[in-house]
């Protein structure tokens, strides 16, 4: 998002009327001129909501000089409004924490149920997208710590885990499942004692472990679809219908659903699974 470039008189009368020193100071010293994009957006969303506020002021007042100064300024509080979409996209979506979010390199040691990190993860995109509906609210200023915060947990890497387990299970079952399907040459006397083992209790975790990780991969990728369709508010478009980049990420990242999903493909093998393993247990043997 490029800087909005002014005439000197206009910042200075902007500045002034508006009491935006201080702010402007900070976002042109030499550590705002390297602020992090969460910090960039933070920024304009301040800088939004006082230019909105300064906008209403002047709108009130008669002078001549407000008459003149006023259409220069809803201008920029326009375009600054407009801008707010592609600066978050840059905080959140293509930032570095989300990034991290589906890194393989953080991802190694796979899903764990029960740890946590789903709840925490889910809570940070909930806030991420609440974020996105307070941007076109002049009242409502966005709290960097809070947003720091909440992108910080993406680096935990929840979906790199989540899919480095779905690649494994998906492997395992295929392969269970194309081992099962010779089962066909054991004897009566093979195939108890196969389904002797299927009943046992380490069976029954594993069962318990899918359905687990399948539900907890449902709420993370939903949470993570709700997030890139998050509603506008205040006249803010969502950020979906804006943003091509956000689009092309829909597509690649969030398809979950789609027939040539690994997702899709995880929960196929899984049914398969169950398939062969209820046709086995209902074999001419049993009868």
């Amino acid at each position: 998002v490029p800087d909005l470039m002014i005439g000197l008189g206009d910042f200075l009368e902007i500045t002034g009327r508006c009491g935006l020193g201080p702010l402007v100071a900070e976002r042109n010293s030499a550590m705002g001129k390297v602020m992090p994009d969460s910090r960039r957006l933070v920024y304009e969303q301040t800088l939004y909501s006082r230019l909105a506020a300064c906008g209403d002021q002047s709108s009130q007042a008669m002078d001549a000089d407000v008459t003149v100064f006023e259409p220069r300024l809803l201008a920029i509080v326009e375009r600054k409004r407009a801008e707010l979409p592609r600066v978050y996209w840059n905080a959140t979506f293509a930032g570095p924490e989300m990034a991290d979010l589906f890194s393989a390199s953080r991802g190694r040691r796979g899903w764990a149920p029960g740890d946590g990190a789903l709840d925490r993860t889910i809570d940070a995109m909930a806030y991420l997208r609440q974020t996105y509906q307070w941007l076109g609210d002049p009242d409502r200023l966005i709290d960097v710590a809070g947003l720091e915060s909440n992108l910080a947990v993406l680096r935990e890497a929840y979906g790199a885990r989540l899919f480095t387990t779905l690649i494994r299970a998906i492997t395992v079952l295929e392969q269970t499942t194309e081992a099962l399907a010779g089962v066909g040459t054991l004897s009566c006397d093979g195939l108890d004692e196969l389904l002797r083992v299927a009943s046992g209790q380490d069976a029954h975790r594993l069962a318990d472990h899918l359905a687990r990780f399948s539900a907890d991969g449902e709420s993370f990728l939903s949470a993570l679809g709700a997030l890139a369709l998050t509603p506008g508010a205040h006249g803010m478009a969502t950020p979906y219908a804006e943003m091509p980049a956000l689009q092309e990420f829909y597509r690649t990242v969030l398809r979950w659903r789609g027939a040539d999903s690994l997702w899709s493909r995880f929960q196929r093998a899984r049914e398969h699974h169950q398939s062969v393993w209820q046709g086995i247990e209902t074999d001419d043997c049993r009868a």
